[in-house]
């Protein structure tokens, strides 16, 4: 299945005195990135099978610097695991073709309470459908 793709201008508030992105800026791309996969898909709050989201962990790989002066970033977004109430995301930032920065995120489907609740089946479609063919959807 195909990875969701956005492109995200890039700030010189997102480079720090050394002239190197910002930690905090990878992860805002990355939340940046998700909120388009959500916005593109019809996923707002509010919407039917829209959900709360909790992040459970985040790892972060950084492949290469982010040279200052980069205007534009290219990101994907795609599943590596769908569970009952969470589920893998897999984002990657490019530049040009190459890959600059990996982040694995597992969240978890939340209600109001912030309570864990099983994934929505309107959800779990749109996860579905950037599955990686990598890995199996678990049970």
């Amino acid at each position: 299945m195909p990875a969701f793709e956005c492109v995200l201008p890039v700030r010189v508030t997102d480079f720090g005195p050394s002239m190197h992105m910002d930690n905090i800026s990878f992860q805002e791309f990355v939340q940046e990135s998700r909120n388009a996969f959500l916005l593109d898909r019809g996923l707002v709050p509010g919407a039917e099978g829209a959900q709360l989201m909790l992040v459970r962990t985040m790892a972060l790989d950084y492949a290469a610097p982010v040279p200052f002066g980069v205007t534009e970033l290219t990101m994907t977004v795609e599943a590596t695991h769908i569970g009952r109430t969470s589920f893998t995301l897999r984002h990657r930032m490019r530049i040009d073709d190459d890959v600059v920065f990996t982040a694995e995120v597992v969240l978890i489907a939340s209600n109001s309470e912030d309570r864990s609740e099983e994934i929505s089946p309107r959800f779990r479609a749109e996860l579905e459908s950037i599955l990686t063919e990598e890995t199996e959807e678990a049970s």
